[in-house]
């Protein structure tokens, strides 16, 4: 599966993205400004890609479960480098109403940082 860039961000998935897999591995770059008129560093790019992992490798089927990030932590041990950027994730669930995903970020020299997303989860209503 690709997307072509039309909602501000050109992905490739090299693995994942099936419903309820659990694992997607994707590249990812900005085809828009994320701030009007500001080109977007790869740090902040970065971190606009950290927060794809929870949707791209989730354990819950869409359309009968909500599972909204309510926290995000990214650690970078150096700076990104390039317009692509790749993110590896992974949720985990025991069925309690929480979920982690967890990824790898790297470019093309190679990984630079980890997210953690902690995820509610709740189904939907209707």
């Amino acid at each position: 599966k690709q997307w072509d860039g039309s909602n501000g961000f050109e992905v490739r998935m090299l693995e994942g993205y099936t419903p309820i897999s659990g694992r997607a591995t994707l590249w990812q770059r900005a085809t828009a400004d994320i701030v009007a008129g500001t080109p977007a560093s790869a740090f902040v790019r970065s971190l606009a890609l950290a927060d794809f992992g929870s949707g791209m490798a989730n354990v819950f089927e869409f359309k009968h479960w909500r599972f909204p990030n309510i926290d995000i932590s990214v650690h970078l041990f150096r700076q990104p480098e390039g317009e692509w950027l790749l993110l590896d994730a992974e949720t985990e669930s025991a069925g309690n109403g929480l979920a982690l995903t967890s990824g790898l970020l790297a470019d093309r020299h190679g990984a630079y940082g980890r997210v953690h997303q902690t995820l509610f989860v709740t189904p939907k209503n209707g």
